[in-house]
């Protein structure tokens, strides 16, 4: 029996070791094997985990399978979709089971752009990897995360902003700062930039819209803004334009990574490449045809993040599409086009 109370507490301890763990450098001649065999192990423990879980056992059942048959990514074609709706449906049901259980996991809500909100359980260990994912592809283009500055927006929605330095950040070690809170309150534009050139970090990284707001008022009012060696826009899809702009603005360390708020930054573009790589020590990222049947190079990516096998996601459904190639078995993406699903609702139902 897991002692949740005490991985929350040693959470760090985790997040420190699931680093050392995960590939540090982008995809190469020299650990291309490694990632793959990563990725066949990872595959078949999650789905030994997933086994033991009525939800998912009712699945193998339905495909006719057993943990013995998967040892590879592409033999997660032969397993059912995860629909967003059966995900919700899944995890509102297990917080609502055993509240005690989940009182220290993490909850990662989305904002319900397909119309219905979505919150995923993700336990200390777990998140552990989410922060190790995160880290090292701060690192991509060189950045180190630990001594280096970031700077990014407050994650309020998740609960309380700590507004003071920890004593490891007193140190020099791990720094950031938060912006100012913009969902919460309104703030104009030249506060933020100021923010930016007071504080000058190493690393930006906020929702897209955001940027992209301040790199238009930076360029209309031809300001000065510093330029960050890296940085990230989140929360969106970006597209040419967008990203012509924010490298004029902010200079050419753009760091382009996609994910969902579920699955964690999965596709990487980093500065210098035109093609995106996979994490693929921690994720499945499989492209399906049109009709969702088998396997295809262009069409909706399934991904599966192989690090989460306490409430696992094992072919989750994204909507979004990849034009996509492999190579060494290893799956790489030329571009990305987003979920053309997503449902606004007004205040009226409509």
């Amino acid at each position: 029996m897991n002692n949740y109370e005490l991985d929350h507490n040693l959470e760090h301890v985790y997040t420190l070791a699931a680093y050392a763990e995960v590939e540090k450098k982008p995809v190469n001649s020299n650990n291309y094997q490694r990632i793959l065999e990563k990725q066949n192990k990872g595959v078949h423990e999650l789905m030994k985990a997933a086994y033991e879980i009525p939800f998912y056992r009712a699945r193998f059942e339905q495909s006719g399978t057993t943990p013995d048959d998967y040892h590879c990514a592409e033999d997660l074609y032969k397993f059912p979709l995860l629909t967003k709706d059966q995900l919700r449906d899944w995890m509102d049901e297990e917080a609502a089971k055993d509240p005690e259980k989940y009182k220290y996991w993490h909850v990662s809500p989305t904002s319900g752009s397909t119309g219905r909100p979505l919150r995923v359980l993700i336990s200390p260990k777990e998140y552990a990897y989410v922060t190790a994912n995160w880290l090292r592809t701060m690192g991509y283009g060189g950045f180190n995360p630990f001594f280096g500055k970031t700077m990014c927006r407050p994650n309020s929605l998740h609960g309380p902003v700590k507004e003071y330095d920890s004593p490891i950040q007193k140190l020099g070690i791990l720094r950031r700062k938060y912006m100012s809170d913009t969902i919460k309150q309104r703030v104009d534009t030249q506060t933020l930039v100021d923010e930016i050139n007071a504080y000058k970090p190493d690393y930006l990284y906020n929702h897209k819209n955001l940027l992209m707001r301040i790199a238009k008022y930076v360029k209309e009012n031809d300001l000065y803004i510093h330029q960050p060696s890296f940085y990230t826009p989140f929360g969106e899809m970006l597209d040419n334009p967008s990203r012509a702009l924010l490298m004029e603005v902010f200079g050419p360390g753009l760091i382009d990574a996609y994910g969902m708020g579920e699955t964690g930054s999965c596709v990487i573009r980093i500065p210098g490449k035109k093609y995106y790589q996979v994490n693929s020590d921690l994720f499945v990222v499989n492209v399906y045809n049109k009709d969702l049947t088998g396997p295809a190079l262009k069409g909706m990516m399934v991904i599966t993040p192989l690090y989460k096998t306490e409430l696992p996601l094992i072919n989750y459904t994204s909507f979004d599409h990849a034009d996509s190639y492999m190579k060494k078995g290893l799956r790489f993406v030329r571009g990305v086009q987003g979920r053309m699903n997503d449902v606004i609702h007004h205040r009226d139902g409509s």
